[in-house]
């Protein structure tokens, strides 16, 4: 399923995730995709988060990336050409900020399992098996969080993280993985 040129959607959300380079093209060092978001935003659809072992870079092809960047929460609005970069442990989240759809390439490195994150995500909302804002059940979606490297900042991460590690367990008890063969190669 995940090879270079291969398009995944999310019929909830309309997002869409074209892989241009996958992590087992790249001996695992970098997952580039071009993310697709064809609804108009007024706020961020992903929550804040991080990533402690990944950075990302988001570069603009198409429409306009609104991104909120660092603890100071500074807002950005990115048109065609422009890009940032997003180091490993800084809080961030984007979304749409123009009219029509928006086309950002992400490039992420170390890639992790990010690549199985979206493919799990969004063969979930294919299947029916996530909420009208894309999410599934809490117990699949600590399953997936435990190996996805993407915190939100709700909690301290010293109580997120005991959290996280006993619902996934919790979760797999109940037959949830972090990836399905359907989904994902």
């Amino acid at each position: 399923m995940s090879r270079t040129g291969h398009t995944i959607e999310n019929p909830v959300t309309g997002d869409q995730v074209r892989f241009l380079q996958t992590a087992a093209e790249s001996n695992g060092e970098l997952l580039r995709i071009e993310y697709i978001v064809t609804r108009r935003e007024n706020e961020p659809h992903v929550p804040l988060h991080f990533h402690l072992l990944s950075e990302e870079r988001f570069e603009v092809v198409q429409g306009k990336l609104g991104v909120i960047i660092g603890k100071e929460k500074t807002k950005q609005i990115l048109q065609i050409g422009e890009s940032v970069m997003i180091p490993a442990g800084t809080i961030h989240t984007f979304w749409n900020a123009g009219e029509d759809a928006l086309h950002f390439i992400t490039e992420i490195k170390p890639p992790g399992h990010f690549q199985s994150y979206w493919e799990t995500m969004f063969g979930l909302a294919r299947d029916g098996k996530v909420n009208a804002k894309g999410f599934p059940s809490l117990f699949q979606l600590m399953v997936i969080a435990e190996t996805a490297d993407s915190y939100t900042t709700d909690l301290p991460l010293s109580v997120l993280k005991p959290i996280i590690k006993v619902v996934a367990w919790m979760g797999r008890q109940l037959g949830y993985r972090g990836r399905y063969a359907q989904y994902s190669d």
